[in-house]
């Protein structure tokens, strides 16, 4: 029996994923007491990987998390 398989890159091509990142990233940083990113690291953090992001955020906001 063949199987046929198909992948799909859904982070960007098929489904805009960005507003959950970005909602992701006030979430973590409202428990901690920090305000929303600001529009302009939101836009710079656009071509970032996931872990680029965190060093971002962890620079911009000087947090002690890894």
């Amino acid at each position: 029996m063949k199987q046929k398989f198909a992948i799909f890159d859904m982070d960007g091509t098929l489904v805009d994923s960005m507003g959950f990142w970005n909602k992701l990233i006030d979430e973590f940083l409202a428990r901690r007491g920090f305000p929303p990113l600001s529009p302009e690291l939101q836009e710079e953090s656009i071509a970032l990987t996931a872990e680029g992001t965190a060093e971002l955020v962890i620079q911009a906001y000087r947090l002690p998390d890894t």
